[in-house]
């Protein structure tokens, strides 16, 4: 028995229940993990997707 998108939305009727900023610091801290098997990363210089976006 698998899910569909119908059935997230059901479940989240006013949307995720965490703010942008609380989904996008994670993103950002995992992105700048290197690690040898891995291709990309974003590069320590890069500003945080947090400040890009002008998100406090």
């Amino acid at each position: 028995m698998g899910s569909n998108s119908q059935d997230t939305l059901d479940c989240f009727p006013n949307g995720l229940p965490f703010e942008r900023k609380d989904y996008l610091a994670p993103v950002d801290l995992t992105g700048s993990a290197t690690r040898h098997n891995q291709r990309g990363y974003f590069s320590a210089s890069h500003i945080t997707i947090l400040k890009r976006l002008n998100i406090n």
